[in-house]
């Protein structure tokens, strides 16, 4: 019952907290463990031909 006492593990942010601390330095690891050129971002921005209005007053 100590983990109800003021201050315990679930005390308001200490459980959290504590499971929070845990899954970032998880997630943190396997990111350091990933091939950079794995993860790259491969999404290219290509302007689009998009007509204009004054593109149909040139007949």
């Amino acid at each position: 019952m100590d983990g109800l006492a003021p201050g315990g593990a679930f005390a308001v942010g200490g459980f959290v907290r504590e499971q929070a601390e845990e899954m970032f330095q998880d997630l943190s690891g396997e990111l350091k463990k990933s091939d950079p050129e794995k993860i790259k971002d491969r999404w290219m921005c290509k302007p689009m031909d998009v007509p204009t209005a004054s593109a149909g007053l040139r007949r």
